[in-house]
């Protein structure tokens, strides 16, 4: 078994669902600047319902997969030269 299908089995054990996000969205770099403690976080009523929120291991998959995100600032000037 390859690497990548381990660290997919592991992140499915551990948050029952793996992700297939290729981009930091602005509610995952929301979650991993709150170092994903759902505690008064936005979305935290809409999960106290039967649904688990799935976000930490959206982030850790980012994190895996295409590094830390960038402040948006850093993309910007980026981007202008």
């Amino acid at each position: 078994m390859a690497k990548a299908d381990k660290d997919r089995k592991v992140l499915w054990n551990y948050m029952g669902k793996t992700t297939s996000q290729k981009r930091w969205t602005p509610s995952a770099i929301m979650c991993y600047e709150r170092h994903c403690v759902c505690k008064g976080c936005y979305y935290e009523e809409f999960f106290k319902s039967s649904v688990k929120c799935q976000m930490k291991a959206a982030v850790i998959e980012l994190v895996r997969k295409v590094g830390v995100p960038k402040k948006e600032t850093e993309e910007n000037n980026n981007e202008q030269s």
